[in-house]
């Protein structure tokens, strides 16, 4: 799969577990920061998805940018 698929694909499956993770504990969603638990529960459910390259200092900053430019989260 082209790299460009992929990476739409991977920013879907954030988006996707986020709401689904958001329904399940929104205490947590108005937490500082965002979703403050959010990483753990996507590393139980995608632990073969956090096995990629990033430039971040770490992985939730890369999931974080991608709930931030879809707007799920503000900071």
């Amino acid at each position: 799969m082209p790299s460009k698929e992929k990476n739409e694909q991977a920013k879907w499956t954030v988006i996707r577990e986020w709401d689904d993770w958001a329904k399940l504990y929104p205490d947590d969603v108005k937490k500082s920061p965002p979703g403050l638990y959010f990483p753990l529960y996507f590393a139980d459910r995608n632990t073969e998805f956090l096995d990629f390259q990033s430039r971040a200092v770490d992985k939730w900053h890369t999931l974080h940018g991608c709930l931030f430019r879809e707007r799920r989260v503000k900071d």
